[in-house]
């Protein structure tokens, strides 16, 4: 069961936007400020915690929002001021990781205080799918070929 729904945000909300390949993560404050890694896509070692506008966040650099809004409905582990107040805490911070310390990993720790993210943590299963199909393909492959082999000298 999915935790997202297409809500207007509330004070302390982690909220998300799909983007093409991916959701960027925020904490609603009001429409004037959600607190956020962002920086641009080729340039992420200069990714910073930022405070936009909902408008900026949803456009993600286009001149029009891409996307609705959602909100995150998990129970927080802190009340909305709290989840706020540790948003605030770490504007300016520019210690951006795409797989350790990326836009849901800071939403997720200000809200329930665990660093986590749930694209990474799936892509890390689908990456190791792929590798253990990709083994698993040239492991049958092989003994098709050994088979072919054996049965074309054994003929």
């Amino acid at each position: 069961m999915s935790n997202w729904v297409k809500k207007a945000p509330q004070f302390g909300d982690h909220i998300r936007v799909k983007r093409i390949a991916y959701s960027h993560h925020g904490i609603f404050v009001s429409e004037d400020e959600v607190i956020c890694y962002s920086g641009e896509p080729l340039k992420i070692k200069d990714a910073k915690v930022v405070r936009q506008t909902l408008n900026d966040f949803l456009c993600g650099g286009k001149d029009e929002p891409s996307a609705e809004v959602e909100v995150n409905t998990a129970p927080a582990l802190f009340s909305p001021a709290e989840v706020v107040r540790r948003a605030r805490e770490r504007l300016g911070e520019c210690n951006y990781k795409i797989t350790g310390n990326n836009c849901e990993h800071f939403a997720n720790w200000c809200r329930r205080g665990e660093s986590r993210s749930e694209q990474v943590e799936n892509a890390k299963k689908v990456g190791l799918a792929a590798a253990l199909g990709g083994l698993l393909a040239g492991g049958i492959a092989a003994a098709v070929a050994i088979s072919s082999d054996n049965d074309s000298k054994n003929a």
